[in-house]
C-alpha cells in the first residue's frame, strides 16, 4: 500500500455487526474491493441496531455524518451475517435460505433508513455466509 499519511478521503464505509467470528474474512473482502482504504464501525447485529435499537442507530449515523466531513465518502456498506446472535441465530430459521432471506429483508428496511437521512448516499448491502461473502 502506498504513503496514506496525506490520503483523507474514500469511498466507503462500512457498517457490520461486532460477531468476531466474521470480523477478519468481512475486513479482508472489504480491502480487496476497495484497495484498502475504508472506514470501519461495528454494532450489534448491524441492521438489528438500525432498525430496532435507536442509540445504537444515532451512533450509527453520527458515524455516517462524521465519515463523509472527514473523509468524504460516497457508499455506505451495511454488512449482515449468519448465525447472528442480536437475531438469535440461525436456530431461529428454518433453513441457511431462509435465514439469508430475512437478513436480505432487515438489509433493505435499514438501507432505506440511512437512504432518507443522507440521500446522497448509495448504500451497499452485503451478507456474510459461512463460505460466501455476496452483495444483496
Amino acid at each position: 500500500m502506498s504513503d496514506l499519511k496525506h490520503l483523507h478521503h474514500w469511498d466507503v464505509l462500512a457498517l457490520a455487526c461486532i460477531d468476531g467470528r466474521f470480523i477478519k474474512r468481512t475486513v479482508d473482502w472489504i480491502s480487496e474491493k476497495t484497495g484498502g482504504t475504508f472506514d470501519f464501525r461495528t454494532e450489534v447485529g448491524c441492521t438489528k441496531a438500525i432498525l430496532d435499537c435507536p442509540n445504537d442507530c444515532q451512533r450509527f449515523f453520527n458515524v455516517i455524518e462524521t465519515s463523509l466531513r472527514l473523509h468524504s465518502v460516497k457508499e455506505v456498506w451495511l454488512i449482515d451475517h449468519i448465525d447472528c446472535g442480536a437475531y438469535g441465530g440461525s436456530k431461529e430459521h428454518e433453513d441457511a435460505e431462509s435465514e439469508k432471506e430475512f437478513h436480505i429483508e432487515k438489509l433493505n428496511k435499514a438501507a432505506k433508513i440511512i437512504n432518507g437521512k443522507f440521500p446522497e448516499l448509495k448504500v451497499k448491502k452485503i451478507y456474510v455466509g459461512w463460505n460466501s461473502i455476496e452483495e444483496i
